[in-house]
């Protein structure tokens, strides 16, 4: 069910390009750099730590950490968002995250205007207000802002937020 494959493994960077030089040679760096970082963090421990079910996810929250947040601060309240979201047994969203990046992913646009009839229609597997828990992978390739935020959440009972300049201003 998973969109793109390498959705979550281009890591966000700087990287040299040659003339002459193939696409896949930058490609197969970023993925690299990806593989060596997520391992140099042992994702598989934290995704145990964080209640996940596997590292696939913590890149998961990750990529959702990074499209709605916008400074570092905002990284780890957004993580706190997530993971309270996501509990089942939380009377605030029993699970439901109901991100419009998601919907957006899906739909592959950047829209904030969406009608509630359009999101209740759609039951895609990354429609997050149509499907409870995590969509089924990564919607980008989070930086280290949001893997820092992900792995180092708030505690401060954050379930939800709002932009409200649409540049770096978020509410929480």
């Amino acid at each position: 069910e998973i969109k793109d494959p390498l959705e979550g493994f281009l890591y966000p960077g700087t990287y040299a390009a040659a003339k002459g030089m193939k696409p896949e040679a930058v490609l197969k760096e970023m993925v690299s750099q990806a593989a060596d970082k997520y391992e140099a963090l042992d994702l598989e421990a934290k995704a145990k730590a964080l209640k996940l079910d596997n590292p696939l996810q913590v890149i998961t929250v990750a990529s959702l950490v990074e499209a709605e947040g916008k400074t570092n601060d905002d990284y780890r309240k957004m993580a706190e968002v997530v993971y309270n979201r996501l509990d089942l047994a939380n009377p605030e969203t029993y699970g439901a995250l109901q991100f419009d990046s998601t919907f957006n992913y899906l739909k592959g646009q950047s829209n904030i205007d969406i009608s509630e009839s359009e999101i209740k229609s759609n039951k895609d597997p990354y429609n997050t207000y149509t499907q409870k828990g995590l969509p089924p992978g990564p919607i980008d390739n989070p930086g280290e802002g949001a893997l820092t935020g992900t792995l180092n959440p708030t505690n401060q009972g954050w379930y939800y937020f709002v932009a409200t300049d649409g540049v770096n201003k978020t509410e929480f």
